[in-house]
């Protein structure tokens, strides 16, 4: 059984903890619609339960590129904001060029939050463990430049004294 429901679900609880830096907007509105899916062994989806009425707007066409569900950054375009990342070039001017290029924030198909955190994601999945040797490896190494440079250090000193 799966069952999906409308974004605006529920409301805000009303927890009091304390004062806070910000108050973030809420907006839910109780709303009640959903839709309830059955899955059969074979994997066909079968709707059981369904209430359409939504106690709010449903968002406008130029508004819909900002649900969640609407939005998506591609293979291409976190392909291309990855080279362009590579080459040194602002992730912000990147995603500022893609919105150019497809004629506006509305027609990109994602925000900047978007782009940003599947680049995130993206460079998590390719942590292996073995970066986390390296860095290791460099400071050790740093620790024993350092130790060797203390070395050098007295005996200099040592030979000063004598003079």
């Amino acid at each position: 059984m799966k069952t999906f429901l409308c974004s605006k679900t529920g409301s805000k609880s009303k927890k009091n903890s304390g004062v806070k830096a910000y108050s973030k907007i809420d907006l839910r509105t109780g709303c009640g619609a959903y839709i309830q899916f059955d899955v059969d062994g074979n994997g066909v989806w079968t709707v059981t339960k369904h209430e359409k009425a939504h106690n709010h707007k449903l968002s406008t066409k130029d508004k819909s590129h900002l649900l969640r569900s609407y939005r998506r950054v591609g293979n291409n375009q976190l392909s291309y904001l990855r080279d362009l990342k590579k080459s040194g070039v602002a992730l912000a001017d990147g995603i500022r060029f893609l919105k150019h290029q497809s004629g506006g924030s509305p027609l990109v198909g994602f925000t900047n939050r978007d782009a940003y955190n599947s680049l995130e994601s993206d460079s998590l999945k390719s942590l292996d463990g073995t970066d986390s040797n390296s860095l290791i490896e460099i400071f050790r190494r740093r620790q024993y430049t350092e130790a060797e440079f203390e070395l050098y250090w007295s005996s200099i000193e040592a030979v000063n004294l004598e003079y």
